[in-house]
Order: C-alpha cells, then structure tokens, then sequence
C-alpha cells in the first residue's frame, strides 16, 4: 500500500513536468532564434505523423530534410528534367518546412491546392516566390496561408504578376478583410516586394502586416499608398528606390518615429517639401540621389536630429534654402557630387549664388568628417573648407576650377590641417583650368598652384563668407580663424569694439584703440582669440588677418548669443510658475482646512476688515487679470509673427513656383518657335528636291527622247542603204540568171536533172528573201520580162520553176491575171515614163516603202490558201547565197 501511494503521488508530479513542458516548448514558438525554432519543429513533427506530399505533374520538386527547403519549379526546363529523371513524386515532410520557394508558377484557385504543400502547424519561417503569377484572394486565403503562416518572419516576391480581381477601387481597410490572412501576420519581420507589377505592389503594401524592413524596389510605383505606412510604427527601414515617384506627400512619414534608414533613390522627386520629413526623429541614413530634385525648402532637414548620413548626390538642385545642416548636429557624411544642375557655375550670377550657398552650407556642417563635391563643374575652392572643424575627408576631382592668387590658402590648408584629398590623399584627379587667347588649358593642380605662390606677391585675399560662433553671456569662448602655416603668420584681431590684438612668433600685444573697452581677450598659440566671461559687449563682428611675407588673408567672424539658453530659461520660468501656484492653492487650502478645524473645536478667530481683505481679493484677480491679459498678448503677438512667416513663406513659394512656370512657359516657346523652325526648313528642303527631281526627270527625258530618235534615224539610214545594196545585187542577180537561161541548151530536161544528177550541175541562186524589191510592182514586172521573153514557154517555164522559190511562182500566177487585164484596159506606158516613176519612187522615205513593201509580200503570202511554202524542196546554194543570207539576217 506504501508503495502504491508513493506511485500514485508521483504520478500527478509528471504530468506537470511534462505540462510545463509541453508550454515552454509552444512558447519557444514565437522565438526569433532560429536553433529555437529547428527544435521547436522538430518537437511538432515528431508529434505528427507522417505527413507526404505529392509534386505537381508539371512542376519539379526539391526537398532537403536536414535544411528543411522545399523548391517548387513549374518551368520548361525543370519539367523537361522531370521527365528524364525517376517518376516518384511523393515527397515525405515530416521533418517540417521552413523555406518555401515556389517559381515559374500561376497561383490561383486552380494550382494552389496542387502546388502548395498541406498545412505544416506553423513552421515555414521563409516564403519565396520568384516570376509567379498571383491570384490574391486565393492564394492569400489558402488553408496552406491560413494554417503555417504563424511564424513566418519573411516574405520575397520577385518578378510577380497580377490575376484575376479588380482592386483599384476597393479601400485598403476593405482589402485587409479580404486577405485576413497577410493581415494578420504578426511575426513577419521583412517584406521584399522587387520586379513586380505595380497593382500587385500595391495590393501587398496595403495589405501588409506591421513589419520591420520594407523593400519595394524596380516596381514601376508612381506614388507610396498613404495606407501602407500609415500603421507602420515599428518600422526600421524603407527602400523605395528605381521606381516612378515623382513627389513624397507632407505627413506620409510622420508616424515613423523608429525609422533608421530611408532610401528613395533612383525616383522623379523634384521637390522637397518643407515638412515631408517631420516625425523622423530616429532616422540615420537618408539617400535621394539620382532623382530631380530642383528645390530644396527650408528647414527640411531640421527634423533629422539624429542624421548620420545623407546623400544628394545625382540631382538638379537650382536653389538650396538656409539653415541648411546647421541643426544635423550629428551628421558625419554628406555626398552633394553632381547635385548642382548643369550649367550652374558657367552663368555668373547663377555661379556667384550657388558658391555662396555653397559655403554657407559647408559653414553648418559642425562635425561632418566626409564630404563630396566632386563633378559639380565648381571653378572656386569653397573657402568655408577651413571652417569644418572635424572634416577628414573631402572629394574635389571633376570640377574645373579656375586657380588663382586668391586659392593659394588651400595649399597651406592640405598642409596643415589633417584632411584626405580623395581616397588615396593625393591631387593627381584634379586639375587647374587656364583660359588664354581663347584655348582652354589644363595644368596639374598642386604644381600649378604651387608655382601661384611664386609668381603671386603682394596679394591681399578677402573671405567671401564670413565664420559664424555662438556664445553663451557669462561662458567662456574660443574664436578661430585661420589654419597655421608651418612659417607662422602674423595673427591680427580687431574686436566689435576696435580693440587690436595681434600675435607674432608666439608673442603678444595689446593696443587700445578705443577708451571704452572692457574685454581681457588673450591670444593662444594656434592664434585664436580666447574670450573670458563673454558679456553683451562681445557680440558683434571680429576681423582677423593673417599677414605672411606676400600674402594678407583677411576672415570675418560673427559671434552671436546662443539662443538655447532663452529656452532653459523659459522652462525655468514655467517651472517656477507653477511651483508657486501650487504652493500658493496648498497653503489656501491648508487655511481653510485649519478654519474648519477650529470651528468644529468652538475656536473663534479674530475677523479681519471685510473692505480690506476684498480689496486684497480684488488686486489679485486684477492682477491676474492683468498677468492673463499680457499673456493673451504676447500669444496674439506670437500667432500674428508665425501666421506673418507662414504668409512669407507661402509668398516665397508662390514666387518661386510663378517664376518656374514663366521659365518653363519661355522654355516650351522657345521649343515651339525651333519647331516651327524645323518644319519651315524641311519644307523648303522638300520642294527644292522634289523641284530637283522633277528638273532631273525632265532633263533625263528629253535626253533618252533626242537619243531615242537620233539612234532611229541612225537605224534608218543603214536600213536604208542595206535595203538599196541588196536590190543591186539581186538585180545583178537576175542579169546573171537571164544570161545563164539563154545560155543553156534547148533539150535541155530538167526533171532528169532534179530526179537522178545526170545533167551537169549548175549554181543556181535561191531568192528566198523577197525584201530587195521596193515593191510587188516591181517583182510582177521581173517575172513578165521573164515569161515574155521566152519563145518556148515550156522550157523557160521549166527553168523558171527550178529556180524561182515556189511561193514567188505562186504569188506570180495569183496575180498575173489581174496584171493582164489592166494592160487590156489601159495602153502600155513608155519605158521613159516608167523610169521617170522609179525614180519617184526612190526618193520617197526609204524606211516607209520598204515596210510597206515587206508587210504586202507577207500578207500575199499569208492569204493565199493554195500555196505553201515547200520547206522540203530540193533547193540547191552556194557560199555567196550564205553569205549573202548572213548579211540579211545581221541587218
């Protein structure tokens, strides 16, 4: 029973223990360290099942056990891959998931319950998704989102699209409900957002969770959704950088009080506004370079007290307003390279005010240590580079400065001051730019300004910006001037109240110019003026010169009352106030706590005068009356000085954005009038060329007709005179053909001949060109000389038909009656008459008979259907009937 007992005892014990751990263990849940979370998920995986995942056909999974990455591909490649490698796609996740990287997929309600993984009791710590299409309102509200996602610290979208949903018009309030489950995150730590669409962008930021780094870079974003930042009061830092933002709206920024880092580079903002960074009183690091910004507001970075870091690099800066850094008493590195706009130091009064302001600037900058004013086309070294106490650092290359006697103190400056000239001290980037007889010269610029110091003697150099201290009355001060030269200078002061005090090899005088002097300022080693006990009489404006051998250096410095103190004392004064008011309701109260006392003990006081103690009364409302009145005064006085500034201000702004819209007015004329301009002159361009080409083609016209008609006549004449040798050699021809004719033998049989060549063979001439004939007239009266003159027609006939071509026979026998009946008719001509017409005949247009000619023949011999020209005839020729065949054919 004893043992029992013990037993049952203990058992209540261990169900405790293992109660307190089983919640320290769900505690460790929430934990940021990530071997916490390793255990944690291990605890809750071995307390699982086994749980298996099943890989999408389409997509190719990874999945490592000891890191606990899952990877979810759905690309081209990795399902190529899929199919050469094994065909399990079952995947075992008991060990749990931490980091869920999903790529080349389409999230909406289709894929996200194939693609996401089941639900993993609130282990995934990282989700990644690169080149996704998203369906919002499905994949955010998934089961796989709603159940795993408490611990989840980061999220990264890269490359990401919109589907599906119209969300332009829906609040971001409403947009939260709809994404419960993005809302709701509470652990998520950063936000990557980068490549995506902008709608996409916009629904997340609105949507978001409070978290602690925002990234929205290369998203196309036109303006930063007020909603987005707008519950952000934890936030550390913001990178909205390589996107379309043109303007940062005043009050978007002011609930960030824990923001470290702001980075808006690589925008379209061309203005800061006076308030836009009110309520960034942690911020360190500001970046808005590469931007175009013109106008720079003042006291715009005077709600920056804890700046470390600022960078304006890249930008068009027209103008910049005081107090410039003069409140950024921490600022420790200023980039300003190329943030002047272009051509700013070329013009002289844009040149002389920006150096100006310049100085001014460099003048606030109380404890900067690196500072960049490299490629703002300066030509004057800044003299306030001496006035920077702590400056380690400066960059000065790509300007083009114009050295001369006055920038010799730089020289002694680099010398004596523990300053680093670009980032390996030396001014080997930097060169002196030298303008004479209209050539630009270059010349390295250490030795050029150390050969200055020779030739330059006898020169006196004014500091254009005068050095500002402040001082508090009845505090000591320490006054500087002048950075020493190992030679040691002449150090001369002359205080607000004409007092002289000059030093030289470390020795000290004293000469009073004026009666009525009551400072005991001393000298110390370095040449500074030491002030004692600063009273209102060492307010003012001191002079201090610095006297060598060749060169006077002559500096102003104002010394004004530090206006810090007026605020202690104001909080002294408030203080005080009340300290006696309620010292004053205590002691009323106590009185009339001591009255009632006594009248409950039957003590009776002695009355005072009634009339006196209302008079008394009445003073001390009249009083507070009075103190009432002249506060109600001095805040009417104060309300009417702030509502003056603001209408200053706003006057300013007025002017500044009335002269910006003349000078863009003046700019879009003038860009209207050299449009114009170009149209006129391309229209003149046109018409001289299309007069030009209408010149030419006439010109090319009447040139290829003149040729034209020049090589007709040319073709002409050599027909011509082709047509008028060929004639004379046929006639020739038929002479020769008569006289062969009358020649031969009467029993002569020709059939014989043809058939068998027993006969003896003679030349015979084949006219098968019928062209040396100016006309048929002509070829009807040689066949008629022929037929006629023979006294045996059946032996010249067979003569004639062995050697005349069959058409010619032909054409002759059509036209032979038509000849014998007009002789019938009409007498025969003389043969004079008929050499008078040949003659007609030849002087008329060669060119014309001899076609017209040509085309009768043809026609003759086209029409008549009972004759054919016999291809197939025995027809014998000679070389000279080739050749002459040949000289046909050429022409």
């Amino acid at each position: 029973m004893g043992h029992m007992s013990k037993a049952g005892t203990a058992t209540p014990i261990t169900w405790l223990i293992y109660g307190l751990l089983q919640l320290t263990l769900t505690a460790g849940l929430g934990s940021q360290d990530t071997v916490s979370g390793s255990l944690v998920t291990q605890s809750v995986t071995n307390a699982t099942t086994t749980i298996f995942y099943s890989c999408p056909t389409s997509c190719q999974c990874e999945y490592s056990s000891a890191s606990q990455i899952l990877e979810i591909s759905c690309s081209v490649a990795s399902q190529q891959q899929k199919q050469e490698g094994s065909e399990d796609s079952r995947i075992d996740l008991s060990q749990g998931v931490r980091v869920l990287r999903i790529s080349h997929a389409i999230l909406d309600a289709k894929s996200v319950t194939t693609i996401l993984p089941p639900p993993m009791r609130n282990t995934l710590i990282e989700l990644d998704l690169h080149y996704v299409t998203i369906e919002p309102k499905s994949f955010f509200n998934s089961k796989f989102m709603a159940e795993s996602t408490g611990n989840l610290r980061k999220i990264k979208i890269t490359s990401g699209n919109l589907r599906g949903g119209d969300f332009a018009d829906i609040t971001a309030a409403s947009l939260r409900d709809i994404l419960q489950p993005l809302a709701s995150l509470k652990l998520v730590d950063s936000l990557n957002i980068c490549d995506s669409s902008p709608s996409l962008a916009t629904i997340v930021l609105q949507a978001m969770p409070t978290v602690n780094h925002l990234r929205a870079v290369n998203n196309s974003l036109y303006e930063i959704p007020f909603e987005s930042l707008s519950h952000q009061y934890s936030i550390q830092s913001i990178d909205f950088s390589m996107n379309h933002i043109a303007i940062i709206p005043n009050g978007l920024l002011e609930s960030l009080s824990k923001l470290l880092s702001l980075d808006v580079s690589q925008n379209r903002i061309f203005h800061l506004q006076e308030q836009v960074f009110n309520g960034l009183t942690s911020l360190r690091q500001l970046n808005v370079s590469h931007n175009r910004i013109e106008y720079v507001d003042a006291e715009v970075f005077t709600p920056l007290k804890a700046i470390l870091s600022v960078d304006l690099s890249d930008n068009d800066v027209v103008q910049f307003f005081e107090p410039y850094f003069g409140h950024n008493k921490k600022l420790q590195i200023l980039n300003m390279s190329n943030m002047w706009v272009t051509g700013t130091f070329r013009n002289q009064e844009t040149a002389r005010r920006s150096l100006m302001e310049t100085e001014q600037l460099i003048s606030t900058l109380n404890r900067v240590e690196r500072l960049d004013l490299s490629s703002n086309g300066m030509k004057d070294i800044p003299e306030t580079l001496t006035h920077a106490p702590n400056l380690k650092q400066v960059y000065l290359d790509g300007n083009q400065w114009e050295c001369s006697c006055h920038d010799r103190w730089f020289l002694d400056w680099v010398a004596t001051a523990s300053v680093t000239i670009g980032d390996r001290n030396t001014t080997d980037n930097m060169w002196c730019f030298s303008h004479k007889s209209g050539d630009v010269r270059k010349h390295p610029f250490h030795e050029y300004l150390k050969n200055l110091t020779m030739t330059c003697t006898n020169s006196n150099i004014i500091a254009r910006t005068p050095i500002k201290f402040h001082a508090v009355m009845g505090k000591d001060k320490e006054l500087k001037c002048h950075a020493q030269k190992p030679n040691w200078p002449k150090i001369t002061w002359i205080t607000p109240s004409k007092q002289q005090i000059s030093a030289y090899n470390n020795s000290t005088t004293q000469q009073s110019l004026t009666s009525q002097d009551a400072l005991e300022p001393r000298l110390s080693s370095d040449g500074s003026l030491y002030l004692t006990n600063v009273t209102k009489l060492d307010y003012g404006l001191y002079l201090c010169i610095a006297s060598y051998q060749d060169l006077n250096i002559t500096h102003y410095v104002h010394l004004g009352m530090d206006v810090s103190i007026f605020r202690d004392v104001r909080l002294v004064s408030i203080l005080v106030g009340w300290t006696f008011s309620f010292a004053f309701l205590a002691l009323v109260l106590l009185f009339q706590l001591v009255t009632m006392i006594l009248q409950r003990l039957g003590v009776q006081c002695v009355t005072v005068n009634t009339n006196q103690q209302s008079r008394r009364v009445r003073a001390f409302f009249d009083s507070m009356d009075e103190h009432k009145n002249s506060q109600l005064d001095w805040l009417r006085d104060n309300y009417n000085m702030q509502a003056k500034k603001i209408k200053d201000n706003c006057y300013s702004q007025l002017e500044r954005i009335r002269e910006s819209y003349q000078n863009q007015s003046k700019n879009l004329g003038e860009i209207r009038e050299y449009g114009t301009q170009q149209l006129h002159t391309l229209r003149d361009q046109y018409n001289d060329q299309v007069r030009k080409v209408a010149s030419y083609s006439a010109h090319q016209l009447c040139k290829v007709r003149e040729n034209y008609v020049f090589k007709r006549n040319q073709v002409c004449k050599f027909s011509s005179h082709q047509l008028l040798r060929l004639r004379e050699t046929y006639k020739w021809q038929a002479q020769t053909l008569n006289k062969i004719l009358e020649t031969l033998p009467r029993g002569l049989n020709f059939d014989t001949c043809r058939g068998m060549g027993a006969c003896g063979r003679t030349e015979s001439i084949y006219l098968d060109d019928m062209g040396e004939f100016s006309s048929t007239t002509e070829i009807e009266a040689e066949v008629y000389k022929l037929r006629h003159g023979l006294k045996s027609g059946s032996d010249k006939l067979e003569h004639v038909s062995l050697l005349i071509p069959p058409e010619f026979i032909c054409e002759y026998n059509k036209r032979v009656g038509a000849t014998e009946e007009r002789e019938y008719r009409q007498p025969p001509t003389s043969p004079e008459a008929e050499e008078a017409n040949a003659d007609n005949s030849e002087d008329t247009d060669t060119n014309t008979a001899s076609t017209s000619s040509t085309v009768a023949i043809e026609t003759s011999f086209t029409d008549s259907p009972s004759c054919s020209y016999a291809t197939n005839a025995p027809v014998a020729s000679t070389s000279r009937h080739r050749s002459t065949e040949t000289s046909n054919q050429d022409v």
